[in-house]
């Protein structure tokens, strides 16, 4: 798991270098920007798709019971979506992206910890929880010397 969160924390550092530099450099304004930027995101996916049928058509939806699946992963795609239009947004507004992302991310952790002692039976340990202390020292530090 460790080489996909390196290539995924590679793709995004530059996804969002690149839209900020976009929306600086060539005075492009937002609304065009998320516009431009959710098509891209939706043709990519659709190309995704494709890719993943040819590859594991024989094992797609294999259960015919998918209702219970289809329902909650199409909502999450729309909270991904509406997350990405929020998160775009405010790409345009700091001047610093870092910021952003430095004050999201440890929140991120913070809730994803509690929702994941709470509903999926996530275990509690010290370093996990020093982890999260220091996670929110630094949200805190990141606040005040903005």
């Amino acid at each position: 798991w460790e080489t996909f969160v390196v290539i995924a924390l590679i793709a995004f550092t530059a996804s969002v270098s690149l839209r900020k530099y976009t929306l600086i450099n060539n005075k492009c304004s937002y609304c065009d920007f998320i516009f431009i930027f959710t098509l891209g995101v939706g043709l990519f996916s659709l190309l995704a798709c494709c890719i993943i049928y040819s590859m594991y058509q024989k094992e797609l939806f294999k259960n015919k019971n998918n209702m219970k699946i289809i329902v909650p992963i199409l909502f999450t795609a729309f909270l991904m979506t509406l997350g990405m239009i929020f998160k775009n947004r405010g790409y345009y507004l700091v001047s610093n992206v870092a910021v952003l992302d430095g004050v999201m991310e440890p929140l991120k952790i913070l809730l994803l910890f509690i929702i994941s002692y709470l509903f999926l039976s996530a275990k509690i340990n010290l370093k996990l929880i020093i982890g999260i202390i220091l996670s929110l020292i630094g949200l805190n530090l990141i606040l005040n010397n903005q």
